[in-house]
């Protein structure tokens, strides 16, 4: 008599979303390191690349293509949440930002999931004629794992809350998917146009994405701001491909 085999997997409903737990660990398959972050409570208790600092400069300025004088500004830090610098990195010179932030850093980081969590802040400026501007927006984003990204924006105008996930359909390919949460004095349209404004950005980056070389080895300039970031990044990032290389090799079959 034959044995059937079947797979399982640690499975949550969150944020409208089916979220399944994969480890290529078997020891952890059914032992989750952390829990998604529930996003509605965050709006309705008010009512309302991860590192790559350098490449907002040249593919996140453009609002619209047609509206040449007017472009974004982007000024972001970023750190690992086990850094015991994290607060202090974060400091904002807004002081409702800064409020607003360290509220979402106690929050959402605790100790069982700090060594998992990537922590960016953002800044958004309008820039008229590539000389006055003024701020619109910042965004605490925090990276939980590999495919979990929480955006928290707070604007002197409006509050939202970018909620993204990958899901893995094949090596090399991936499907992407993004979730707006707004307070009631953002108007539906404009909410629609600011999802729309989110996946304009992800195409810019996936012109880079889907024509990057990889080399054999990594050269950083430490000397350099966005270097630095994007090693301590990167560094982080590796331990979610931990076990990859091993379980690629016993692979039985060719498919993934």
């Amino acid at each position: 008599q034959n044995e059937i085999k079947i797979k399982k997997y640690v499975c949550k409903e969150v944020n409208g979303s089916i979220v399944a737990w994969y480890h290529s660990n078997d020891d952890l398959r059914e032992k989750p390191l952390y829990d998604p972050f529930i996003l509605e409570s965050e709006l309705k208790k008010e009512n309302m690349e991860g590192a790559d600092i350098r490449h907002f400069d040249y593919l996140h300025a453009s609002i619209l293509d047609y509206i040449p004088f007017v472009k974004f500004r982007w000024s972001m830090i970023t750190q690992c949440a086990t850094d015991s610098n994290l607060r202090e990195t974060m400091q904002h010179k807004h002081p409702q930002v800064q409020k607003y932030k360290f509220h979402l850093l106690d929050k959402y980081i605790t100790d069982k999931n700090r060594p998992y969590i990537n922590v960016i802040s953002l800044d958004c400026y309008l820039r008229f004629f590539g000389k006055h501007e003024i701020f619109l927006f910042n965004a605490t984003g925090f990276q939980l794992g590999p495919s979990l990204v929480y955006l928290f924006l707070l604007s002197p105008y409006f509050r939202a809350t970018f909620f993204q996930t990958v899901t893995p359909i094949e090596k090399f390919n991936q499907r992407v998917m993004h979730r707006i949460y707004t307070n009631h004095t953002l108007p539906y349209w404009l909410s629609a146009l600011a999802l729309m404004g989110e996946v304009k950005q992800l195409f810019s980056d996936m012109n880079i994405w889907n024509n990057k070389i990889f080399g054999a080895k990594l050269n950083y300039n430490m000397k350099m701001e966005a270097d630095k970031y994007l090693q301590s990044w990167r560094n982080w990032y590796a331990q979610f491909y931990e076990g990859c290389h091993e379980y690629e090799k016993n692979i039985e079959s060719l498919s993934w």
